[in-house]
Formats: C-alpha cells, sequence, structure tokens
C-alpha cells in the first residue's frame, strides 16, 4: 500500500458529502452512540462501490454515492500495477483501508456533533439555522451533480 494512496484516500474521506452530513446530522440529534452506528451504516454503503469496481460491473452506479463511485472506479484501479499478481486482493485491501479510514473519520465527525449537541439544542435559532445549511450544502451538492458531465 502506499503513501500516494492513503492521502488520496484520507482528502477523499474528509470532502464532505452525504454521508458526513448524515453523520453529523445524528450526532447532533441523537448523540454520540447514534453517531457510531451512522457512521458503521455509511462504511458499510462504500462496500457496493468497492464490489462494483472489483468485479467491474456497472450496474449499481445508480444507486451509489457519486464521490465513491468516482474514487473506486477512477482511482482506486490505478493503485494496482496492471500486471499484478493479485489484483483482486489488492483492490479488496484497499477497499477495506478505504473503509477503516472512512469510519473512523465519521466517528470524529459524530463525536464533534455530539459534543455541540447541547449547546444547538438549547439554542433554536442555532438548530434553524444548521438545518438550512444542510438543506442548502445538499441542495448545492444536487446542482452540481445535475450540470456536471
Amino acid at each position: 500500500m502506499s503513501f500516494k494512496f492513503l492521502l488520496t484516500s484520507l482528502v477523499v474521506v474528509l470532502l464532505p458529502g452525504t454521508g458526513v452530513i448524515y453523520t453529523l446530522a445524528v450526532g447532533l440529534g441523537r448523540g454520540f452512540r447514534a453517531s457510531i452506528a451512522a457512521a458503521a451504516g455509511c462504511t458499510l454503503g462504500i462496500l457496493p462501490a468497492a464490489l462494483a469496481c472489483i468485479a467491474a460491473s456497472g450496474m449499481l452506479l445508480n444507486v451509489l454515492n457519486p464521490k465513491l463511485s468516482l474514487f473506486f472506479l477512477a482511482f482506486l484501479p490505478q493503485f494496482i500495477a496492471p500486471d499484478a499478481a493479485h489484483a483482486t486482493a489488492s483492490l479488496v485491501w484497499l477497499a477495506a483501508v478505504f473503509m477503516a479510514m472512512t469510519f473512523v473519520v465519521f466517528v470524529v465527525y459524530g463525536a464533534f456533533a455530539a459534543s455541540a449537541r447541547d449547546y444547538v439544542i438549547r439554542r433554536p435559532s442555532v438548530m434553524k439555522w444548521i438545518k438550512r445549511s444542510f438543506a442548502g450544502t445538499l441542495g448545492f451538492l444536487e446542482a452540481k451533480l445535475a450540470t456536471s458531465n
């Protein structure tokens, strides 16, 4: 496993996407333990993208997170040499590392959200602002996806 893979994976995991927004929302709404469950669910949601990369099946692309699809279909194979003896095993290993990194980063996001929970819940104006921010972020991501090639 290369440093370039780890660095690229960390950048992709840290970029806010639907999983981060969901984990933050659960952490704010239900606390740290619930955010860990959300992080685990989001991490398991990586499996279809990883399997699509490993099995070269495009069937699931319509239900996948675009960020994950881009990473697993465009970037992940670049970290395996074309003449690698065990390419499939290497892809499985790299996908597992990516999933572990995702879980850790999402747990940190959840911990942050849970620690801010009391402050947010006691102030309805802050909660309103956060809901609008999440809605605006999702709207922006949808618009960006709709206008991308």
